[in-house]
């Protein structure tokens, strides 16, 4: 919430105001328009990222963060504020230790390293939309979409942004569970882009792939 307020994203109503990103990288809030997918009965796999401040940060594998990996551009102690280092949304799932998230701090977002990598299945799967397409969960800064590219997704649902009660959700609707249908038909709009290699895509079952194949995930308890 804009006052520092935390409120657990499954209690997250239309309406309301959460801290977010401007195109600056500034902190800011922004209000919750509607969700683009809600899935409270599903186990889902998700990975953990430890931040140095403590912050434990779960998402699915294909979710979007905005990451730095600092180099450079500040002496590597995590006090570079957002607008003052290059960033760009990296899927949860390709970051690495080392890397650094962005957290708010003295009214501003500042990188954070990530310390801790975990992996496991979690019950609940929700994907709010905000006026600026960011939002802070967990207590870092994320993109709200997901799978294709920020700058693609951003595009497409704008006019979501500016009629979110005809192609989203509404006081009655935002309770109801599943993939709306404005972005499940964007969604496919990104899957044929994808497979004529106008954009890439992290596919949500790529994280099933480092169950299957790299054991990183424990049996989920169903």
């Amino acid at each position: 919430m804009p006052s520092g307020d935390l409120i657990p994203i499954n209690r997250l109503r239309i309406g309301q105001y959460v801290q977010a990103a401007n195109e600056e990288g500034q902190l800011i809030s922004s209000k919750v328009l509607g969700f683009l997918d809600k899935r409270p009965n599903e186990t889902a796999p998700y990975i953990t990222l430890t931040l140095a401040s403590g912050h434990a940060v779960s998402l699915s594998a294909n979710h979007l963060l905005y990451v730095t990996a600092l180099n450079n551009s500040t002496d590597g102690n995590a006090e570079g504020s957002m607008s003052s280092i290059p960033s760009h949304p990296v899927y949860a799932g390709q970051v690495q230790l080392g890397h650094y998230l962005y957290i708010p701090m003295d009214g501003q977002l500042r990188a954070n390293p990530v310390v801790g990598i975990s992996y496991g299945f979690k019950l609940g799967a929700y994907v709010p939309l905000t006026e600026h397409g960011s939002i802070i969960v967990d207590g870092a800064l994320a993109s709200c979409y997901a799978s294709f590219p920020h700058w693609l997704s951003h595009a497409l649902l704008m006019p979501a942004r500016y009629f979110p009660e005809i192609l989203l959700d509404t006081e009655d609707s935002q309770d109801s569970p599943g993939l709306r249908t404005f972005p499940s038909i964007l969604k496919m709009v990104g899957q044929t882009l994808a497979k004529i290699k106008v954009v890439n895509n992290y596919k949500s079952n790529d994280i099933i792939r480092l169950y299957a194949f790299d054991k990183h995930f424990p049996s989920p308890s169903l």
